[in-house]
């Protein structure tokens, strides 16, 4: 008769877990989640629940908040805000006073700068210059 292990769990999904923490460390302002190749500036805002991942940047005082995402080798700066559950990624570039929110995505080359507003569940991506004054549903 064989005995039961005491502990059933899987060995291997401690060392998972380990290194997934390892990967990511929380940012000093705001408490969220930035990958050991990403940036972040401590005067930019990453919060609780918003990640920067791959080899993205955040910088200025910018901020990324909610469940939001950045990641690839995307660049946030200045006073952007990326918030809700947005992603931005690949080369993509947000500047200025642009905010991305809701599930909307910029991906690609798009580069958003000025008082852009990009909501709901627009994407933007390719190859793509969006400044001035303008919302994009």
């Amino acid at each position: 008769m064989t005995k039961e292990p005491k502990d059933t769990k899987n060995p291997k999904d401690k060392k998972t877990k380990k290194k997934t923490k390892k990967k990511t460390k929380r940012h000093p302002n705001g408490g969220g989640r930035v990958s050991s190749t990403a940036y972040a500036t401590e005067t930019a805002y990453v919060g609780p629940d918003a990640q920067v991942l791959g080899q993205a940047s955040v910088s200025g005082r910018a901020r990324i908040e909610d469940k939001a995402i950045v990641s690839g080798r995307a660049r946030i700066s200045n006073d952007a805000v990326v918030r809700g559950a947005a992603h931005v990624y690949e080369t993509a570039f947000v500047g200025s006073n642009a905010c991305i929110e809701d599930c909307a995505e910029v991906f690609g080359r798009a580069l958003v700068a000025g008082d852009v507003r990009i909501i709901g569940k627009a994407k933007v991506g390719g190859s793509c210059l969006l400044s001035g004054r303008l919302t994009v549903y």
